[in-house]
């Protein structure tokens, strides 16, 4: 797999309330994008674009950032718990296949798949980055193609910390569910989703870069990449909210 690119999602079906195949059906994207809330320098140069980030003492280069990509989840506006029990209370869910993204780090976007949706508004989507498990659904045909992927594993990086090469990986499981303010409103246009995470941030503790190979570094960074994501809706797909 080339850097810098995103394989193609592999849909394994998708629920939603109402028909999502319909008439009423809009088109919906999912897209990724990694641009950081501090002070970190993108090079977008070359044949591998990077990120630098530095405290003033020590330099930490970001040459390659990987995750899996589980199933993705609507919520309607009213509907508070896609989860319980009820009438009125099923969500558009896309069921997807294991997949590793790989965040662009050009300061661009990557669009990782599209789908369609039962027109409406949405308050909120939830998604998942998880190991991959030898028995879920579609695990043989993830190791297959990405068979030097670390088994066990939901994160990859690849970098230098103070000019030493390292590879970083994680089995963080984050479970991110994140609000749209306001909700949107999925029309005939369609809509755009851009999930931004902001990479400059896992390596960072009191305003300290983290070395990749500390003793703590593996909880640290760990709880940071959970709380880097960020949703809005982005129909250029520029990589920044709309307006």
């Amino acid at each position: 797999m080339k850097r810098q690119t995103i394989l193609p999602l592999a849909i394994v079906a998708l629920g939603a309330c109402g028909d999502a195949s319909g008439p009423n059906s809009q088109a919906m994207s999912l897209s990724f994008a990694a641009n950081s809330s501090t002070a970190a320098a993108t090079n977008v140069t070359g044949l591998h674009p990077s990120v630098t980030i530095g405290d003033g003492t020590n330099t930490l280069v970001l040459t390659r950032v990987q995750l899996v990509l589980g199933e993705i989840e609507l919520e309607p506006a009213g509907v508070q718990d896609c989860d319980s029990s009820g009438p009125g209370n099923d969500c558009p869910e896309i069921r997807l296949a294991p997949v590793i993204v790989d965040l662009p780090l050009n300061g661009g976007v990557n669009t990782a798949f599209s789908a369609s949706i039962p027109a409406g508004s949405y308050h909120q989507v939830e998604f998942e980055t998880d190991a991959v498990e030898s028995d879920d659904v579609g695990a043989a045909a993830f190791f297959a193609a990405n068979p030097t992927f670390p088994r066990g594993k939901s994160v990859r990086i690849e970098g230098t910390y103070n000019g030493q090469a390292f590879v970083f990986t994680s089995s963080v499981e984050a479970e991110v569910e994140l609000e749209f303010e306001p909700p949107l409103n999925v029309d005939q246009g369609g809509m755009n989703v851009t999930v931004n995470v902001d990479v400059s941030s896992w390596f960072r503790a009191n305003g300290v870069l983290i070395d990749p190979s500390g003793a703590d570094a593996q909880s640290q960074i760990s709880s940071n990449i959970s709380a880097s994501f960020e949703v809005y809706h982005d129909d250029d797909r520029d990589g920044h909210r709309d307006d």
